[in-house]
């Protein structure tokens, strides 16, 4: 079962630190993420990421980004790679 056929969704963001995000989700659920592979949502201040938009129950995003963060991704159902210098194709994969 995917967390489509769940209906599972963020309901509301907070932060525990400046490295640690917490989301809420639609099944009462606390989720503790690490932001080290988020490392642009770190650097936002306090103010920053209290800015922030749930889109469709299912994305995350920051006013102050353009960057747009699905639920799958922030919780590690889906990889993404680091954009590489070489080339400016970013690769992105899912665990099935």
């Amino acid at each position: 079962m995917n967390l489509t056929e769940q209906a599972l969704g963020i309901t509301n963001v907070s932060f525990k630190d400046e490295n640690t995000i917490i989301l809420e989700l639609s099944n009462k659920r606390f989720i503790s993420i690490p932001l080290d592979d988020f490392p642009e949502i770190t650097v936002l201040s306090n103010e920053e990421k209290e800015d922030f938009q749930i889109i469709d129950d299912e994305y995350l995003s920051f006013v102050e980004m353009d960057e747009i963060y699905s639920l799958k991704e922030l919780i590690g159902l889906q990889i993404r790679l680091k954009q590489s210098p070489a080339t400016s194709e970013t690769h992105t994969s899912f665990i099935a």
